[in-house]
C-alpha cells in the first residue's frame, strides 16, 4: 500500500500523496526501483535491477519536494540504516516520530553523520550529493555514482540468492 510513482524519459517523478502521507513524507525514505529493462541516460538499458534510496530530508518541505534518489543518496542511506538498526530508532514508525521529538533528533542526527561520512569518503559536498550533479554536469559526482552503480547492482544479485536459499528469513544484508 505504498504510494508509488513511475518515472518519465528524463527520472522525474511526483508521489500524490494525501495529507497524511505527505505528513509522513519527512520521516520517510523514498525509493527508486530501477527495472530490468529501465534506460540509464548514461549507461544504456539496465541488465541488473537495483535500487536507490533518498533518506528523510527535513529540509525538503522547504523547496517543494524537488528530491534527487541516486547512488549517492544510497549510500547516504545505507549509513542511516546502519545508525538505525543500533539505536532506539528500529522500530520507529511515522506517528512515534511526530510524536516524539527525541526521536527525530536521532534520527535528524543519524542523517548529518551519515552524510558527513559520506562527504569524507567522496570528497563532495553535501549538495553535491543531493543535488542533479548529472544535469549539472558534474564529473566527479557523475564518476562517484557510476561506480556505487555497480556495487548496488551486485547487492541486488547476491540479495536475491540470499533471499532465494533462506526463504524464511525476515530479511536479507550483503
Amino acid at each position: 500500500d505504498e504510494v508509488s510513482a513511475v518515472t518519465d524519459t528524463n527520472g522525474a517523478f511526483e508521489l500524490e500523496l494525501s495529507a497524511e502521507q505527505e505528513s509522513c513524507l519527512t520521516y520517510s525514505p523514498l525509493v527508486a526501483s530501477v527495472p530490468l529493462g529501465a534506460v540509464d541516460s548514461d549507461l544504456g538499458e539496465v541488465s541488473q535491477p537495483f535500487d536507490m534510496i533518498l533518506p528523510p530530508r527535513f529540509d525538503a518541505a522547504s523547496n517543494n519536494y524537488s528530491l534527487y534518489i541516486t547512488p549517492l543518496t544510497s549510500v547516504v542511506w545505507e549509513e542511516v540504516r546502519k545508525l538505525i538498526e543500533q539505536s532506539t530508532l528500529n522500530d520507529a514508525s511515522c506517528e512515534t516520530l511526530s510524536a516524539n521529538q527525541d526521536l527525530v533528533e536521532q534520527l535528524n542526527s543519524a542523517i548529518t553523520v551519515a552524510v558527513a561520512n559520506t562527504v569524507r569518503h567522496y570528497n563532495l559536498s553535501a549538495d553535491e550529493i543531493f543535488s542533479d550533479f548529472v544535469g549539472q554536469g558534474n564529473v566527479a559526482a557523475s564518476q562517484a555514482a557510476l561506480t556505487i552503480v555497480r556495487g548496488l547492482k551486485r547487492s541486488f544479485i547476491e540479495t536475491a540468492v540470499l533471499r532465494s536459499q533462506n526463504p524464511d528469513a525476515d530479511w536479507a544484508y550483503v
